[in-house]
């Protein structure tokens, strides 16, 4: 019984996985209340290694670490402070509901592509969606439309195949203008250069 929970907490966690940070789902996370003041939800390591129990119970002397579990702005690990410490154990539903509405308030949102649910920051995709649009607004411009009237007009006898010039015409011109510059360049350069020699008697 114990291991099917166990297998049943660690396929949910693969699926909420968009919703962690560095702190893995299948670990239990608690609000912490210092001097009845709450200081936030974390999880806790003794060591190096993650505390796995659902209630804490530490022996005189053992000072765990917080880990604070806000992955959309990460915040340095902090020695449990000195004090009144009372541990809440956080409801698994209720951290998923947590963790979902802190993304989206800090602007991200969800999508679900090939490799499962993704987190995306929604200022990415107006970007992407932007880019798009001056992408296809380009291409219009670059291939207008032909329309279906001079394509009736012509029969496919009189449809010609470009020339050589018409293909090529453009290039050629930017190539001989850039040629052009090249020379200019290079003349004015061994002129700078000639003047400014003086050679040694």
């Amino acid at each position: 019984m114990v291991m099917l929970l166990l297998i049943i907490t660690t396929i949910t966690a693969i699926e909420d996985a968009h919703l962690y940070g560095y702190i893995p789902g299948d670990i239990p996370t608690f609000s912490v209340y210092l001097n009845g003041e709450k200081q936030g939800v974390v999880a806790l390591k003794l060591g190096d290694d993650w505390y796995r129990e659902n209630e804490v119970n530490l022996s005189p002397g053992q000072r765990p670490t917080w880990y604070f579990e806000t992955p959309w702005a990460p915040q340095a690990p902090q020695l449990e402070l000195r004090g009144t410490v009372v541990y809440q154990r956080e409801i698994d539903s209720l951290r998923k509901q947590r963790l979902s509405k802190g993304w989206e308030e800090n602007g991200y949102t969800f999508e679900k592509g090939p490799n499962g649910v993704q987190r995306i920051y929604k200022a990415h995709i107006q970007y992407a969606q932007r880019s798009r649009t001056m992408a296809l607004a380009i291409e219009e411009q670059l291939n207008p439309p032909v329309s279906e009237g001079s394509l009736g007009i012509q029969s496919s006898e009189e449809v010609k195949k470009p020339g050589v010039i018409s293909l090529f015409g453009p290039h050629i011109i930017i190539l001989l203008v850039g040629l052009l510059l090249l020379a200019i360049i290079i003349k004015t350069t061994l002129i700078d250069s000639e003047a400014g020699w003086d050679p040694i008697e």
